[in-house]
């Protein structure tokens, strides 16, 4: 009966790849096969590589893990447009159920207390209208059965949009930009990071040493898209 439902609303109403706007069938969602396809996985080596760029040299993350490369004009790009720019904040399930499908066994041995979406100023969230972090990090911890929270960090002074800055400028645009809010809960735990791109890892980072202000266990990040390092 569902699938005669779902045929029925199919053709009525027409399901389209998010990415090249065909139309999808009724094993199809989000993306067609072949855009799917497309999609550029990271590999064992090129997370090896990426850490070692991003982050070993602050020794605050422990280990973190990405998905797919953030490639311009590519699926992955038209997913989180889409998700961040349009509102439509159902691909945070989509790509939690992604995450959580392909990466759940390493998220499960890092054995974190916590996730933890990486939180916007309040202006930038209203201007947004959402989180994009936090949606995907609710269906992780639906999927992963570990703890979601969205309370232990705050944004506390508002940033420019990093997407322009190079790497010291974005260490210097979210320096001292967060704050804990309850940190007898942090002392000692395991925390999962999640944001819905990783590209010099600034961020993350400056999430980790609030953290660890507060000794925190071992800080960990996981990210949808990863931009690849030149």
């Amino acid at each position: 009966m569902k699938k005669f439902v779902n045929n029925l609303l199919d053709f009525f109403l027409p399901r389209i790849c998010i990415h090249c706007k065909s139309k999808l069938n009724n094993k199809e969602n989000i993306l067609c096969s072949d855009c799917f396809e497309d999609l550029l996985r990271v590999d064992e080596k090129e997370l090896a590589n990426a850490y070692n760029h991003k982050f070993s040299s602050d020794k605050i993350i422990s280990d973190f893990t990405s998905l797919y490369f953030f490639e311009v004009e590519k699926p992955v790009q038209a997913i989180l447009h889409e998700y961040k720019y349009h509102q439509k904040i159902g691909l945070g399930k989509y790509i939690g159920d992604l995450i959580a499908s392909h990466l759940g066994k390493t998220l499960k041995k890092w054995q974190v207390d916590y996730i933890v979406p990486i939180p916007l100023h309040f202006l930038k969230k209203a201007n947004r209208g959402f989180n994009q972090s936090l949606y995907i990090s609710k269906e992780l911890s639906k999927n992963l059965l570990i703890p979601f929270e969205n309370k232990l960090i705050k944004r506390m002074r508002f940033t420019e949009t990093q997407t322009k800055l190079g790497f010291t400028d974005r260490q210097l645009n979210v320096k001292n930009a967060f704050n804990i809010n309850h940190p007898e809960r942090v002392f000692g735990k395991n925390i999962l990071l999640v944001d819905d791109v990783i590209t010099t890892g600034a961020t993350i980072s400056e999430c980790a040493r609030e953290f660890k202000k507060y000794n925190a266990k071992n800080i960990y990040a996981v990210s949808f898209a990863m931009v690849k390092d030149k």
